[in-house]
């Protein structure tokens, strides 16, 4: 019996392996083209080469990137599903043919799934599950000496107090930022979504400490950035999200992904500038309380003193000043990009 085809090395190949997970869900020429653009980007996106490499770490990379580029309003929603659909079919074709057990993926779980989307979710990972994390990153530093831990705990420190993306806390050159100003300046050398130099204002004592760190910690190693410089971006990357996977495996915290620091950021964000413009503190965004539309207004008003007193039109107004502050923050320009952080 003749093996199926699992290299995605070049176009030739991947042309041929989707071929062949088309006609193993038995779909046809429908998903072939939707399997090739899949696999096209598995590869570029984690490096990988062949289907046999292909694991749970790998996986969420793809993911992770699909919701950015929903977020940038490069991908519709619609389109986003239908490469949900075809990752699944890589999956079953893999789990068949290689006897493993990935799971398949839910669009829903991830918020791509087409139709109404559910804002009013949390998505941001929990102090306990971060700190949690972190303590895990730095044991494993202590008892395998690999410096590579105690990297990834300062950038993910650094996800969590400036709500950088992923790759762009590793790729932070973090030996030249200023820890003593206040802002942190983005540039492009710093390789942050499509090359857009922005600044993020450093006003806790927290984000200058651990910059300070994580600056420390480079400088030691003589580290431009929290990447191993014996390594390359892909290479840290799968590093990084393997880890993650061990640290899921190894605590149960299932929860727990990158992405989730970043929701996170911009929940305490949002309490954080309410305060700050209004006064009053405990504001919490739709998506943290799970209330949307009036009855978000409703719990508004019962956190507002009396005194305080906001009518409808100056609570809107206030809330759009602080998503469009996010919004920059996080690197976009569109506030309704803020929805999926914040919820709507």
């Amino acid at each position: 019996m003749k093996k199926a085809p699992m290299q995605i090395r070049n176009a030739y190949k991947v042309r041929l392996v989707s071929h062949a997970v088309a006609q193993f869900i038995n779909r046809g020429q429908a998903i072939e083209g939707k399997v090739q653009t899949v696999l096209s980007d598995l590869k570029s996106e984690t490096g990988l080469k062949s289907l046999k490499n292909l694991d749970g770490a790998k996986i969420e990379q793809y993911l992770e990137s699909l919701q950015t580029r929903v977020e940038q309003g490069e991908l519709s929603s619609k389109t986003t599903a239908t490469y949900i659909s075809a990752l699944n079919a890589v999956i079953e074709y893999v789990n068949h043919y290689l006897d493993k057990e990935l799971a398949t993926v839910s669009a829903k779980e991830w918020g791509l799934s087409v139709g109404h989307r559910d804002y009013n979710i949390d998505k941001s990972v929990s102090q306990e599950a971060h700190q949690a994390f972190v303590e895990w990153l730095s044991q494993k530093a202590a008892e395998t000496g690999n410096l590579n831990y105690q990297a990834l705990a300062h950038s993910v420190e650094i996800q969590r107090e400036f709500g950088l993306r992923a790759r762009e806390s590793f790729c932070l050159k973090v030996v030249e930022k200023d820890t003593t100003a206040d802002k942190l300046q983005i540039t492009r050398e710093d390789m942050p979504k499509n090359a857009r130099p922005r600044e993020i204002e450093i006003r806790t004592d927290a984000q200058k400490q651990t910059l300070e760190n994580a600056r420390q910690f480079a400088q030691e190693q003589g580290w431009r950035s929290l990447i191993n410089p014996d390594m390359s971006l892909r290479e840290w990357k799968s590093f990084a999200y393997n880890t993650v996977q061990e640290f899921r495996q190894e605590t149960g915290h299932a929860e727990y992904h990158f992405h989730g620091e970043r929701h996170a950021y911009a929940h305490e964000e949002y309490t954080r500038l309410w305060e700050e413009k209004t006064g009053i503190s405990g504001i919490q965004c739709p998506a943290e309380t799970g209330k949307s539309g009036d009855s978000w207004f409703e719990y508004v008003q019962e956190k507002i003193p009396h005194e305080s007193y906001l009518a409808r039109e100056e609570i809107d107004e206030i809330d759009h000043a602080i998503r469009q502050a996010i919004s920059e923050e996080l690197g976009h320009n569109r506030e309704d990009i803020t929805y999926t952080y914040l919820g709507h």
